[in-house]
C-alpha cells in the first residue's frame, strides 16, 4: 500500500499533534509542513522527518507532488486555502470550523463534489472509542426513543484569538448531535449567558427535527477541563464524562438508578482515528462523506445559537 502524499499547513499546538499521528501511520507520507514562523516549521519538520518545510502556503499547494494536505490554521484562513487545495486537485482534511458560515461551508463541500475529492473536517471526538460505543447505543434503539440530550463543554484555556465561545467550542457539540441523528436545529433559545460574558458560561436549550430537547452549557476560561455527554430515551439512558482514549460508557436502564459501566472501550487515540479515516475515504475503502449537507447543518446550527446569544 503505496502512503499518501501528503502536506500540513499550520505547526503551532494542534498541527504538531496531527504531525505527530501522520508521521506514525503507514497510510501517509508527511512531505511538506507550512508555517508562517520558520523555526515552528522546521522544528515540527526536524521532529517527524519530513522532508520539506517553507512558510509559503501557495508553494506548498503548487507543490505538484501532494495528494492531500491538511489544514491547522487559524478559522479565517480555512474556506481560502481548503478552495485552493481543492482546485489544486488535493484531498483535505481541516480543522473546525470549516467555515465561519453555512454558506461557505456549503461551497466548499460543492466544490469537493465537483473536484471529486475529499473534504473532511477535524470533529475529532467523533472518533473517539467512547463516543462511538455510545452512539451505537443510540443509534441501534438501545434506549428506546431519544428524549432528551444534555452536553457540557467546558474549557480552561481561553480559546483561539479569533472565535468566540460558539465557534471554538460548539462545532464539537453540534457535530455530536448531528452523528447521533438529532437532525436539524428548529429551535434555539438562550437560558443563560453570565450577564453576556464573551466567555460564558452560556447555557441553551434547542429543539431538534427528531423531537429531541438539547442543553448544551459552554464556557471558557473554566477551573478545569468539563465534558459531558448524557443520552436519555424511553427506555434507558446513556453518558460519558469524556472522549479520551479509554473513558468509559456508563448506561441504566429505564427505572434503574445506578449508572452502570456498558461495555469495554476501545482505546485508539480519536486523533489517530480521524486520520484513519481521511485515507480510508481518499482510498475508497469508506464512502467520501456524502454531499456536506451534516457538516452544513452544524454550521447552521451554530448561527442559530449565535443570533439567540446576540438578541440577549
Amino acid at each position: 500500500m503505496r502512503p499518501i502524499r501528503t502536506g500540513l499547513i499550520g505547526c503551532g499546538h494542534w498541527g504538531e499533534r496531527l504531525a505527530r499521528n501522520l508521521a506514525a501511520l503507514p497510510s501517509f507520507r508527511l512531505e511538506t509542513v507550512c508555517d508562517l514562523d520558520p523555526a515552528r516549521a522546521w522544528a515540527v519538520a526536524v521532529g517527524y522527518d519530513v522532508e520539506r518545510s517553507t512558510v509559503d502556503a501557495a508553494t506548498l499547494l503548487r507543490d505538484g507532488t501532494l495528494e492531500a494536505v491538511v489544514l491547522a490554521t487559524p478559522a479565517s484562513s480555512h474556506v481560502g486555502l481548503a478552495a485552493a487545495a481543492l482546485e489544486a486537485g488535493l484531498h483535505v482534511l481541516c480543522e473546525k470550523p470549516l467555515a465561519l458560515s453555512a454558506a461557505a461551508g456549503a461551497e466548499l463541500h460543492e466544490r469537493a463534489r465537483r473536484s471529486g475529492r475529499v473534504l473532511l473536517t477535524d470533529h475529532t471526538e467523533l472518533h473517539s472509542g467512547t463516543f462511538r460505543a455510545l452512539a451505537d447505543r443510540v443509534v441501534l434503539g438501545t434506549l428506546g426513543d431519544v428524549r432528551k440530550v444534555r452536553l457540557v463543554h467546558e474549557n480552561a484555556g481561553t480559546g483561539p484569538w479569533d472565535l468566540d465561545l460558539l465557534w471554538d467550542l460548539a462545532p464539537h457539540d453540534f457535530a455530536i448531535l448531528e452523528a447521533l441523528g438529532a437532525g436539524e436545529a428548529t429551535a434555539v433559545e438562550l437560558r443563560d449567558s453570565n450577564g453576556g460574558s464573551p466567555d460564558g458560561p452560556l447555557a441553551l436549550a434547542l429543539r431538534t427535527a427528531a423531537g429531541w430537547e438539547v442543553e448544551l452549557r459552554l464556557r471558557r476560561g473554566a477551573p478545569e477541563r468539563r465534558r459531558e455527554l448524557e443520552v436519555r430515551g424511553t427506555r434507558g439512558a446513556v453518558r460519558a464524562g469524556g472522549f479520551a482514549p479509554g473513558e468509559p460508557v456508563l448506561g441504566r436502564d429505564g427505572g434503574a438508578d445506578e449508572w452502570t459501566a456498558v461495555e469495554a472501550v476501545e482505546p485508539t487515540e480519536p486523533l489517530r482515528r480521524l486520520c484513519e479515516t481521511f485515507a480510508a475515504r481518499i482510498r475508497g475503502e469508506l464512502p467520501p462523506g456524502g454531499n456536506g449537507a451534516g457538516e452544513v447543518r452544524i454550521l447552521q446550527a451554530i448561527e442559530a445559537a449565535a443570533r439567540a446569544w446576540h438578541r440577549r
